[in-house]
């Protein structure tokens, strides 16, 4: 019975280690759920759960398990006196999974997938890995505002001094430290909510009729919470941060359209984030759209790479010159026309700046080798 005992342990902690930094995209174990915008306020209380339970096979046969029934309540497999605790099969995959890397993508639309059909890099990525992959994208937000909900550009609130015992909105006005106006919630709230106002968790949203913004805290409390202007305005990822996180970031494309979009800028945003963040692992991914940038793209990269070196994803390069060999996809006329000027071909585009499905798993797949590359994963 000892010998089943162990040989189930061991083949289960083989079957599930191999879900987590493995070449192979056919998995040991299933991959964690990508967190969908809309998910993340639902799953604040869960975030360190979501990771798939693993059922491992016992090869313990009938009169095996008649044994080792008392198991069940210690958690370890019942050795001789003189042999050391392991953990039981059935608990052997939770302990393995709680060590895995977590990633947290932030970006905008790019980071969300939009125009993918469903499919994002960071789902990409999380198949692949096997690691849980939170998708902290939101369409057409600026690199101030993704490090402002990430928290490497601080916040405070404006416009009330208290916040009631009972459960009512509040108008607030959410001001970054440097005095600049974010568009809060403008297009989605990944990351945001359930944030916290003086220690009083609740959530942040938008009334489109004006653009104002409301926080309505999530239960009563025994008493008013006095507010000041000096109170900080906390996002759930704030909360939730982890220094052994791997961050990747794709933060700047929408700076591009705006007149005063400055890579400078975007630059000083990332580095705030990374440095926020407390983690010494991290990925920044170039900028594919030259509709957004202009000729000014390839000084933008050249920026990103000079500033982060070997952490600077080329996903640029690589969709000009393999895009569309990766995807099995002939070059159309209009696709070598693209390749010609300096923009993403046409067929993997599903409008001039955002991606196809072939797009977004080319950029998860070249994420994930970066991340190997670099020893992460």
């Amino acid at each position: 019975m000892k010998k089943h005992l162990i040989i189930a342990a061991l083949t289960a902690c083989v079957l599930i280690t191999a879900g987590c930094g493995s070449s192979e995209a056919d998995l040991s174990r299933p991959a964690a759920d990508t967190v969908d915008a809309a998910d993340t306020a639902n799953t604040a209380d869960t975030a360190a759960t979501d990771t798939a339970d693993t059922d491992t096979a016992d090869d313990v046969d009938a009169a095996d398990t008649a044994d080792t029934a008392d198991t069940a309540d210690t958690g370890y497999d019942v050795l001789a006196d003189d042999e050391e605790k392991i953990p039981a099969a059935d608990n052997l995959g939770d302990e393995l999974l709680s060590s895995a890397p977590r990633i947290v993508c932030w970006g905008d639309s790019l980071t969300e997938g939009t125009g993918g059909g469903g499919v994002s890099y960071p789902g990409v990525l999380s198949d692949l890995s096997g690691c849980k992959v939170l998708n902290y994208g939101v369409y057409a937000e600026r690199a101030s505002l993704i490090a402002a909900r990430q928290g490497g550009n601080p916040q405070h609130i404006e416009g009330i001094s208290e916040i009631p015992a009972e459960v009512t909105s509040l108008k607030v006005n959410v001001v970054g430290d440097n005095g600049d106006w974010e568009l809060w919630c403008n297009y989605g709230d990944a990351g945001i909510n359930p944030c916290e106002i003086a220690g009083v968790k609740g959530n942040l949203s938008i009334d489109e009729s004006d653009g104002s913004r409301y926080f309505t805290r999530l239960e009563e409390g025994e008493a008013a919470v006095a507010c000041s202007a000096n109170n900080s305005f906390t996002t759930y990822a704030m909360l939730d941060k982890d220094p052994d996180d791997i961050l990747v970031i794709w933060a700047g494309s929408s700076d591009g359209l705006f007149d005063d979009g400055n890579i400078d800028t975007v630059i000083e945003h990332i580095k705030s984030m990374i440095s926020y963040a407390g983690c010494s692992k991290y990925v920044v991914i170039n900028y594919t759209a030259k509709y957004n940038i202009g000729s000014a793209i390839d000084d933008w990269n050249n920026r990103l790479a000079d500033e982060f070196g070997n952490n600077c994803l080329d996903i640029r390069g690589y969709l000009l010159n393999n895009g569309l060999a990766d995807a099995g996809i002939t070059p159309t006329d209009e696709d070598k026309k693209c390749i010609a000027s300096g923009e993403i071909p046409e067929s993997l585009r599903s409008d001039e700046s955002h991606g196809t499905a072939d797009f977004y798993r080319i950029v998860g797949e070249q994420v994930y080798k970066k991340l190997k590359e670099l020893n992460y994963l």
